[in-house]
């Protein structure tokens, strides 16, 4: 019965959780950007690049080629990627690649 209480209670915190989670999508030059979060959070595009900002967090800028962020944080990305996709952690984003793995970001706060 305990294993069951406790399999109970977990279960309610992760739906509540994930039900808390914001999900944004956009797009640059034709490729999917998708990023899930927590915190209070923005993704604009203007067809070419796409800046996501995540609460009290530095924003990325997202290009075709890589992912930037301020002071001097870059990644290139892979050539031929369709969809991208950012997934707010405690105190990284996770990036995949069409799915896959790819990633893990710590930006600085602002």
């Amino acid at each position: 019965m305990k294993t069951l209480s406790r399999l109970l209670v977990v279960s309610v915190l992760a739906f509540s959780l994930s039900a808390c989670m914001s999900s944004l999508t956009t797009s640059i030059a034709g490729h999917s950007i998708t990023a899930r979060t927590v915190s209070a959070a923005s993704l604009k595009s203007n067809g070419q690049a796409a800046t996501l900002t995540i609460d009290n967090k530095t924003p990325l800028m997202i290009t075709h080629y890589q992912i930037t962020w301020a002071p001097d944080g870059a990644i290139n990305l892979p050539a031929n990627w369709n969809n991208i996709g950012f997934k707010e952690s405690a105190d990284t984003i996770e990036v995949t690649i069409d799915g896959k793995p790819f990633t893990k970001i710590r930006p600085p706060k602002k």
